[in-house]
Order: structure tokens, then C-alpha cells, then sequence
């Protein structure tokens, strides 16, 4: 029981020393008014239009005021905020395209590079491939099919040298032995002569047709 009693003691002291302080703090308020009408004072000052109460056309046009310049500063802050949005989206997209742009030329002009370097290899694979075969066969004197090998093979390299050479060999044995391609023999010739004006062997066949044809 002593336990209990100064427990309470105790409680009931600690009430009288908070009731002390809140007098003490009454000199910051209204004086003359009880707690509970201070309360209701204050609670009333802050909130105008509570318990039914009208307000004034003076407060009226404050709180208005008061919406307006708010309704005003958060129109202001959402179209700031949508130009920079828009400003920086369209600065995005502007990137991501030149970045896509130059992508692609970058791929388009590799596998133009790839192409070109996989024609370039395929052509050389044909051009080696119509030459031997065009040389074995002229070896084994098969000059008619020597001649379309040749000629397949210059359309793999037009200024290829040796296979020209050999075309105009087939082309000569083909009229000298065989009676048979001499025009185009000649012509051959002709052109060959104009292509290397310094070769003494096309002149030299060329002169051959020549005095054989004319």
C-alpha cells in the first residue's frame, strides 16, 4: 500500500507543477480568457467558416485572393515544368536520331565495304578459274572453246594482260590453222593495239591479218 500512496503522491504533484507552467505561460496569450475559451479563440481564428459560422466579404475576398495567386503560381510552375520536359525530350529524340542515323550509315557503308570486298574475291575466284580452264584447253588445241573461256574471263578483268594475250593467241591459231575467226581475229587485234600501242607482238598480228585478209 506505502508503493501505491506515493505513486499517486507523486502523479498528483506532477499535475500541480504542468498547471503551474501553463500559468506561467499565459502572459503570451489573452489574459483574461479562461484555457478553454482560448482554445476556442484560436480554433476560431484559424478556421473562419467552422461550426456554420459566415464569413465576412473581407474574408471572402482574401481567400480568393489567396486561391487565385496559388491557382496562378501552380499554372506557372506546370507549364515551366512542360516546356523543360518537352525541351528535354525533344533534345533526347534529337540525339537518339543523329546516334541512329550515323549507326546505320555506319552498317550500310560496312556491308557496302563487306559486298565490294566479297564481289572483289568472287570475280578474282571466276577470272583464275575461266583461265585455266582456257589454257588447258588451248594446250590441247581446243581453241574455239579457249577463245569463249578467255573472253569469259576478261569479262572479269577487261585489262587483264595475260588473258588477252591468250585471247589473241587462240584467236590467231583459230585463222591460221582452222581458216575460221579471222575478222574477229583481227578486230581483236586492232583493239589490242590500241589499248598497248606499244607492243610489238599485237602489231604483229595485226599485220598478219592484214596482209592475209586483205
Amino acid at each position: 500500500m506505502g508503493g501505491y500512496g506515493g505513486s499517486v503522491l507523486a502523479m498528483i504533484q506532477t499535475l500541480k507543477n504542468n498547471k503551474m507552467l501553463l500559468r506561467g505561460r499565459r502572459k503570451f496569450f489573452r489574459k483574461e480568457m479562461s484555457y478553454a475559451e482560448l482554445r476556442e479563440y484560436y480554433k476560431d481564428s484559424a478556421s473562419p467558416i467552422s461550426k456554420g459560422k459566415t464569413p465576412t466579404k473581407e474574408q471572402l475576398k482574401v481567400i480568393r485572393a489567396q486561391l487565385i495567386k496559388e491557382r496562378k503560381r501552380f499554372n506557372f510552375y506546370r507549364i515551366v515544368s512542360t516546356w523543360i520536359f518537352t525541351l528535354c525530350f525533344l533534345v533526347l529524340i534529337n540525339y537518339s536520331y543523329n546516334n541512329f542515323t550515323f549507326i546505320q550509315e555506319y552498317f550500310i557503308q560496312t556491308d557496302k565495304e563487306i559486298n565490294y570486298e566479297s564481289i572483289e574475291l568472287e570475280n578474282k575466284r571466276n577470272f583464275e578459274e575461266k583461265m585455266i580452264r582456257g589454257i588447258s584447253q588451248f594446250e590441247q588445241k581446243k581453241y574455239f572453246l579457249a577463245i569463249g573461256n578467255f573472253k569469259n574471263a576478261l569479262r572479269y578483268n577487261q585489262t587483264d594482260s595475260t588473258a588477252n594475250y591468250y585471247l589473241a593467241r587462240a584467236y590467231f591459231r583459230m585463222c591460221k590453222f582452222k581458216k575460221q575467226a579471222c575478222n574477229e581475229a583481227q578486230t581483236h587485234a586492232e583493239l589490242m593495239c590500241k589499248i598497248f600501242p606499244n607492243s610489238s607482238r599485237y602489231l604483229k598480228l595485226k599485220a598478219y591479218y592484214e596482209r592475209k585478209l586483205n
